[in-house]
């Protein structure tokens, strides 16, 4: 299976959407990879951390792509604390 990747644009201040509240500074992009599904079945994602724009989060995740591609995931049930 491919992976695919996503983007979400959240308010860090929890403003409503309807307010129209939102600024620049309370915006960040949210890029999720998703991964082969589990032994059981269930769908499996990887957070890839909150950027301020949406062309940092659009590079982030396709550097993830490129990675999972290579077969150079990480597998969070194996690191130690150190990784």
């Amino acid at each position: 299976m491919n992976s695919r990747g996503s983007l979400q644009r959240k308010c860090v201040k929890g403003h409503p959407k309807a307010a129209s509240r939102c600024s620049g500074r309370c915006i960040r992009w949210y890029p999720r990879l998703e991964l082969p599904r589990g032994p059981d079945g269930t769908r499996r994602f990887e957070a890839l951390g909150g950027y301020p724009t949406r062309a940092q989060a659009e590079a982030a995740l396709a550097a993830a792509l490129a990675r999972h591609a290579h077969g150079l995931t990480l597998d969070p049930a194996k690191l130690t604390l150190n990784q």
